[in-house]
């Protein structure tokens, strides 16, 4: 009968390979926090479709539950604007 010994890998030691080698050794810059895009121009009502109307003004979208604004600008377009940074902060104002 043979006795499976565990492996322990707290002893294992592993190295960076590729990219990871790379950078292993370089400082890590902060990265600012920049929201995705916050304006999009609608053009149809077919783009909306992955959006849920709570209001007037107010959409949710399906999928990221992320609240919309629905705007008109003075010259007749609609668009659409993300109310809160991907950290979940309100955007600029």
């Amino acid at each position: 009968m043979t006795t499976f010994k565990d492996f322990d890998l707290s002893t294992v030691e592993a190295s960076a390979t590729g990219m990871d080698a790379f950078f292993e050794d370089s400082p890590q810059e902060p990265q600012p926090k920049v929201a995705a895009t916050t304006r999009r121009k609608v053009d149809n009502v077919g783009q909306l479709n992955g959006f849920v109307r709570t209001a007037s003004d107010t959409l949710v979208h399906k999928s990221s539950r992320e609240l919309w604004s629905l705007q008109q600008s003075p010259d007749g377009e609609f668009f659409i604007e993300r109310k809160f940074d991907s950290d979940g902060g309100p955007l600029g104002g």
